[in-house]
C-alpha cells in the first residue's frame, strides 16, 4: 500500500482485482466456449470470432452467475441462458455503433467498420436470433420482453435528439429500458429457475448506473473509445440534460463531420462549471448504493460478499 492510499482503497483495489480475475478465469472462458459452439459453422464466422475477441469482461454473464450462486443454480445451469444474454448484448453493439456511426468499439475498429454496413446489420440480425435460441423454453417469453424494452429505450433515446426539454425522470425511463432490461434477465431468470426467491426489489436500479457510467466515460480520456463521441452524435446524456445549456444544444444539433475538438471541449467546461458532471456522478453513486443494499437482507455468505464487490466493480469499471 503506497503512503497516499487509506485502508479503505486498499480493500476496494484488492475486491475489484478479485472480481476482475474471477471473471477473467471463471466467467469468460466458459462464455467464450459456448459462443463459439453454439455459433460454428455460420456464414459469419470471420465476423463473430472478431466481435467475441475484440474484448468484453462478460459482466452481464458474471452478475448472472453470481445471482445464481445466490439462489443455487450452478453455473452449468445457467451458462445457456448467459451466453444468451451475453449475445443479446453483443447485438445490441454491432447496432448501435452503425445507429451512431461510431468506427471504434474497445479501442479496435468497430464491425461495420471493418467488414461494412451490410453484413454487419446482417451479423447483428443473426445475433439476436441465435441469443433467444439459448434461452430455455421457458425463459424465452422474458427474453424477447426485455429485448423489445432494450429498443423501446434505444429509440426513445434517438428521439431525444430532436428536443431540447427532456426532463431527468424522461432520462430515467429511457436508460432503465434501454440499459436496465438486459440486466433484469441477469437477476430475474436464475431466481426463476430455483426454488429461493431472494426477494431482491429494485436491483436493477444498477442499470441506472451502468447508463450514467458510460455518459461519464464519453468525457474521460481513453484508448477504448473516442472522447466525445455523445457530443458528436447529438446525444443528451445526462450531464448535458441537467446542465439544460442552449450553447450546448447548439453544438448537439451540428452535423457530426462540423463538430470540432474546441466544440467537445467547451461541452466539457460548461458542464463542469453548471456541476453538471458532479450531479451525474452523485447519481450514479446513489444507484450503485441503492442496488447494493437490495441485498443486505440476505444471509452474510462468500456469495453475498461477491455480488456486493461485483456491482461496485460493473458499475465503475473504468471510471
Amino acid at each position: 500500500m503506497n503512503d497516499m492510499e487509506t485502508d479503505s482503497d486498499h480493500d476496494k483495489n484488492e475486491e475489484t482485482s478479485n472480481i476482475s480475475n474471477w471473471l477473467q478465469s471463471s466467467v469468460q472462458p466458459r462464455i467464450d466456449r459456448r459462443l463459439k459452439d453454439s455459433l460454428a459453422d455460420s456464414p459469419f464466422e470471420e465476423e463473430l470470432r472478431y466481435q467475441i475477441e475484440a474484448g468484453g469482461k462478460r459482466l452481464r454473464p458474471g452478475l448472472t452467475f453470481l445471482i445464481g450462486k445466490l439462489c443455487g443454480v450452478s453455473p452449468d445451469e445457467l451458462v445457456d441462458t448467459a451466453a444468451g444474454i451475453e449475445l443479446l448484448h453483443t447485438f445490441s453493439l454491432v447496432h448501435d455503433d452503425i445507429i451512431d456511426d461510431d468506427d471504434l468499439r474497445r479501442g479496435e475498429p468497430s464491425v461495420w467498420a471493418v467488414y461494412g454496413q451490410d453484413r454487419a446489420i446482417n451479423l447483428g440480425d443473426m445475433l439476436f436470433a441465435h441469443s433467444v435460441g439459448l434461452f430455455p423454453g421457458e425463459y424465452k417469453e422474458i427474453a424477447l420482453e426485455k429485448s423489445i424494452q432494450m429498443a423501446e429505450g434505444q429509440q426513445m433515446e434517438l428521439d431525444f435528439e430532436k428536443r431540447r426539454d427532456i426532463d431527468y425522470k424522461e432520462y430515467l425511463k429511457m436508460a432503465q429500458k434501454k440499459t436496465g432490461a438486459l440486466l433484469d434477465l441477469c437477476i430475474e431468470i436464475p431466481q426463476q429457475m430455483s426454488t429461493v426467491n431472494l426477494e431482491i426489489q429494485n436491483y436493477s436500479l444498477l442499470g441506472l448506473a451502468f447508463q450514467i457510467r458510460d455518459d461519464l466515460l464519453d468525457f474521460e480520456q481513453s484508448d477504448d473509445r473516442r472522447i466525445g463521441s455523445d457530443v458528436r452524435a447529438g446525444r443528451r446524456s445526462l450531464p448535458m440534460i441537467h446542465a439544460d445549456d442552449d450553447r450546448i444544444y447548439e453544438i448537439l444539433e451540428k452535423p457530426p463531420m462540423d463538430t470540432t475538438r474546441s466544440d467537445i471541449e467547451r461541452v466539457k467546461e460548461i458542464l463542469h462549471d453548471k456541476e453538471s458532471m458532479s450531479f451525474a456522478r452523485k447519481q450514479m453513486s446513489e444507484f450503485i448504493e441503492r442496488s447494493v443494499a437490495c441485498v443486505e437482507h440476505l444471509p452474510d455468505t462468500q456469495e453475498k460478499r461477491m455480488l456486493r464487490q461485483g456491482v461496485r466493480y460493473f458499475a465503475t469499471r473504468d471510471l
